[in-house]
């Protein structure tokens, strides 16, 4: 007897997404300088291609540096403690240092006493111009690389993806001061000097994604989730704002919890457009390793092993049913964005490991109030106006250091996204 075959289609086949052919790519870009240092190496290597420069005759811009992978992690180190120190400035108005430290509870730093933020700021730049400096020091090819680099980088608005073996904060170097950099408009302005104001950046690393299959969901709005430390929400200023803006534009699922998190993480469809972070963080210490942590509403940690151990089962797999996990992170946790040690996971690796489009998060301890401005800030940019994840960045950049003389939207680092935006909703294509 034969078997009967049903001559009616499986309803909803798709399960309400659209495989794409193959994943989405991103834009060509401007720039692109890829710098390897593997572990033990005493020296490394950087190459550097795009369109604003001209390939050589035979082969490309390439170039053996003087610096390994240990000193290239210890200048990060030492920048970005600069950087903290900044947030921990305490003011001198008497002629002696007060505990005052006014950068961590104003978020507005106009206000602030005339040339005390500016002088500050210039420091800021001295340092990231020194990293760039050490990092491409050398004579003939070195120089010539240098040169050609520093060039471009003089430039502005560029569209540059920095790939790297270690997490340098790319966004807070900045371009040596002289006659080339002196911007009219900016008379003695130090803001302008910082790779991250002159140009759009995302910075890579060696860990992609690589699922052959892609799909996006077909629904009539935007989702997102707010993975927050209610206490935080509750006293910070302009967090609430946040959250409600997300509660506006999109259909918002809230998690205070680790074990939240981790339930849904288990989830092979995980849909959502925007992932925000507003919790503490920071790092773990354990027989001479650290590596980074965060903490919702509870006291246990979370990490990234247990991101990468929660999605790997689904991250390299060709199911029938889709997998989905393609959401932009905004990570608003303190250090989430910094370099940890050797061999330990970043949260920023993790996520786009097993599909985030993008990971934005400060490399250093970030005051509590700017942090909250800063995300309301890019939210407006990126939600609200529609803009890319990398133009939302430099303008946030810009308008903190115009409107409020505040640096610190620089320390916010986009790993992969610039040019991730929100996709559309069925009910958009239909206006």
């Amino acid at each position: 007897m034969d078997d009967r075959i049903p001559l009616t289609a499986k309803r909803n086949a798709s399960q309400g997404y659209l495989r794409l052919p193959e994943p989405p790519a991103s834009e060509h870009k401007d720039l692109v300088v890829v710098l390897r240092c593997p572990p033990g190496a005493q020296r490394s290597t950087i190459i550097m291609w795009g369109k604003k420069l001209e390939e050589p005759r035979t082969g490309v811009h390439t170039v053996e540096l003087a610096k390994g992978r240990a000193d290239i992690t210890a200048q990060c180190a030492q920048l970005i403690a600069e950087w903290q120190r900044f947030v921990d400035y305490e003011s001198n108005t008497t002629g002696r240092r007060t505990t005052e430290t006014p950068y961590t509870h104003l978020a507005d730093l106009s206000g602030r006493p005339e040339g005390e933020v500016e002088e500050n700021v210039a420091e800021l730049a001295w340092h990231g111009a020194r990293f760039l400096t050490r990092l491409l020091e050398g004579h003939g090819r070195v120089a010539s690389f240098r040169d050609q680099l520093l060039a471009l980088l003089r430039h502005r608005d560029l569209r540059i993806r920095f790939d790297s073996d270690v997490a340098i904060p790319w966004q807070m170097l900045a371009v040596p001061s002289g006659p080339a950099t002196a911007d009219p408009p900016c008379g003695d302005d130090a803001f302008h000097r910082f790779l991250g104001h002159r140009h759009q950046i995302e910075t890579t690393s060696p860990d992609t994604y690589d699922m052959a299959y892609w799909y996006e969901g077909i629904r009539s709005e935007h989702v997102s989730s707010l993975n927050v430390n209610e206490k935080l929400m509750a006293k910070v200023p302009k967090a609430k704002d946040v959250g409600d803006l997300l509660a506006k534009r999109t259909r918002v699922k809230e998690r205070f919890f680790r074990a939240q998190l981790l339930q849904d993480l288990k989830k092979p469809v995980l849909d959502e457009d925007i992932m925000y972070f507003f919790c503490h963080g920071g790092y773990e210490y354990q027989s001479g390793h650290a590596w980074h942590s965060l903490r919702l509403s509870d006291t246990a940690p979370l990490d990234p092993d247990h991101i990468d151990g929660h999605r790997s089962q689904f991250t390299e797999s060709a199911q029938d049913s889709p997998v989905i996990f393609h959401p932009l992170v905004l990570l608003n946790v303190c250090s989430s964005g910094a370099p940890g040690n050797d061999g330990s996971l970043r949260f920023a690796s993790v996520f786009v490991k097993h599909g985030a489009v993008g990971v934005l998060a400060p490399h250093i301890s970030m005051p509590q109030i700017f942090g909250a401005e800063f995300a309301l800030k890019f939210l407006e940019h990126y939600v609200v106006e529609r803009q890319r994840a990398g133009e939302a960045v430099q303008n946030c950049v810009h308008w903190f250091a115009k409107t409020y003389r505040n640096p610190l939207a620089l320390a916010y680092s986009l790993c992969c996204g610039l040019d991730t935006r929100l996709p559309v909703t069925t009910e958009e294509t239909t206006v």
